[in-house]
């Protein structure tokens, strides 16, 4: 498990389900990334530039009990 933290986010990374807050410019490194054997990436905001960065939106998983809203990125190259 890697835990990657975006500074383009600020200091709070408790961001709930109800949040509006998203990641415009995720700047990855995703061939180290992949070196580590990372295949995706679980998200508590949007990441807008995911396509750029070479990543593929799967899913958002969302339950009524739960703080977050998740959502999946698959990494495609």
């Amino acid at each position: 498990m890697l835990f990657i933290l975006s500074a383009e986010l600020g200091k709070n990374y408790a961001f709930g389900k109800t949040s509006k807050k998203h990641i415009e410019h995720l700047d990855f490194n995703l061939k180290a990334f992949r070196s580590l054997g990372g295949e995706y990436i679980l998200s508590a905001v949007p990441i807008d530039n995911a396509s750029e960065q070479n990543l593929k939106f799967e899913k958002a998983f969302n339950n009524k009990q739960s703080y977050w809203k998740i959502y999946l990125y698959k990494v495609t190259s």
